[in-house]
């Protein structure tokens, strides 16, 4: 992908992987210290923000969907004055739903790429495994879906 377009991984702090997602963003960073097309931001903080063209992308692991619209306006207000609509991907559930969506702010669970466990199993969390990727256009903002299953090696 790097070699058509720049590349920005953005590391979410999780509940379960502080440390290991941690390492792996650093490592990642390291591995491509010298090329100027992959960016890692590895700052573990709880939401980061990427405005583009008229969209602010909002990232985290989880939040109250209540508050997240005035956090947002509050911790991004340069980006937000930019935005037309708002985009917020949220991840801690591994259950895709739309949470809200109002006033050009859409607030979405993701689904999960995470494999089973036996602490998912006991509590019944048999979400499908599936990827979950957005195409956005920079004036058109949200354009395309696409969906990619993590199927099971044998």
């Amino acid at each position: 992908l790097k070699d058509i377009c720049k590349v920005n991984v953005i590391y979410i702090t999780g509940n379960h992987d502080e440390l290991a997602g941690f390492k792996l963003a650093k490592y990642v960073d390291a591995w491509f210290r010298n090329d100027d097309r992959v960016c890692v931001d590895y700052q573990p903080i709880a939401r980061k923000y990427k405005l583009y063209g008229n969209t602010l992308l909002c990232f985290a692991h989880d939040g109250d969907v209540k508050k997240l619209p005035a956090i947002i306006a509050n911790e991004a207000r340069g980006y937000w004055a930019q935005a037309e609509t708002v985009e917020v991907f949220l991840q801690h559930m591994h259950t895709e739903q739309v949470l809200m969506e109002d006033n050009n702010i859409r607030i979405q669970r993701l689904p999960t790429i995470s494999g089973r466990s036996k602490w998912s199993s006991d509590n019944g969390y048999c979400s499908k495994r599936q990827c979950k990727s957005f195409i956005f256009d920079k004036e058109d903002g949200l354009t395309d879906v696409l969906y990619t299953p993590i199927r099971k090696e044998v």
